[in-house]
């Protein structure tokens, strides 16, 4: 989607058609599979992770939901991103400096200009005096239990990972409506599509990164779109009881081919 484009999705909350019928589900590492070992794999099909089915008392609300608030749930490290959510909210807080970052999630370190840095380190070097400001907040670890709440309580979830061979914490957040950035890396662009659950920024770029969650910050009608419509797609595409039976036809597939060729 261009620029132009994505800022009237946002803006005038036009809604862009999706392709015809649901899109498939991730299949960026049968690909990269198939690539590597140089196999057909003819039969192989892809069925994603399941995600069950939120109650809507549990949905993100805007009115629930605290301004200008970014949530972001992963570790401190290269894969994660949580390097490229600290630079991109640098970014990000010259044009809306009342913003605030929660960081959930391990500090396991990133190396980095010639050194390690931690995560406290990291942020006293990028945003000095953001711990005192409570501009920014890093939580550590949480139990699963308690992320629904946090995810209801922030104006954007954020995942923006360098990859991701599915992407729980991205299918989460739209199963609660969450207004949500994810970068184009892995199985993330194909979970969501942009400008229609949610906005696809370009990996390993805090810049693009920054100025998709300003979009979603100032523009908090349509974000709320885009969340409505995560809802819908996560119940038709990761419904546990579809995706159970899917499975099921799948390996009764397998165990027919094998008895053919037993029989042969």
């Amino acid at each position: 989607m261009s620029a132009a484009l994505q800022e009237r999705v946002l803006k005038e909350g036009l809604r862009c058609a999706p392709p015809m019928g649901s899109p498939p589900p991730p299949r960026d590492v049968l690909e990269r599979t198939r690539s590597y070992y140089g196999l057909a794999l003819g039969h192989a099909e892809v069925i994603p992770n399941p995600v069950p089915d939120i109650p809507t008392a549990m949905h993100w609300n805007p009115a629930e939901s605290e301004p200008n608030l970014i949530l972001f749930i992963g570790r401190f490290d290269r894969l994660k991103g949580g390097d490229l959510i600290i630079d991109a909210f640098r970014r990000l807080s010259n044009g809306i400096p009342q913003a605030r970052l929660r960081f959930v999630g391990l500090d396991r370190g990133i190396s980095s200009d010639g050194k390690t840095w931690t995560i406290r380190d990291y942020i006293d070097d990028r945003l000095p005096g953001a711990w005192q400001a409570g501009r920014v907040e890093w939580l550590n670890h949480q139990p699963h239990s308690a992320l629904a709440g946090l995810r209801r309580q922030a104006a954007v979830t954020v995942v923006c990972s360098r990859y991701e061979t599915f992407g729980l914490t991205a299918t989460e957040a739209m199963s609660q409506g969450c207004p949500l950035v994810v970068t184009d890396a892995g199985a993330l662009s194909e979970i969501v599509q942009d400008g229609v659950n949610g906005l696809v920024c370009r990996p390993d770029d805090p810049g693009d990164l920054a100025e998709k969650l300003c979009l979603i910050l100032e523009n908090p009608l349509a974000a709320e779109r885009l969340g409505r419509q995560a809802v819908l797609d996560s119940r038709q595409r990761y419904n546990p009881g579809l995706l159970a039976a899917r499975s099921a036809d799948y390996y009764q597939s397998v165990i027919a081919r094998a008895r053919t060729k037993q029989s042969t």
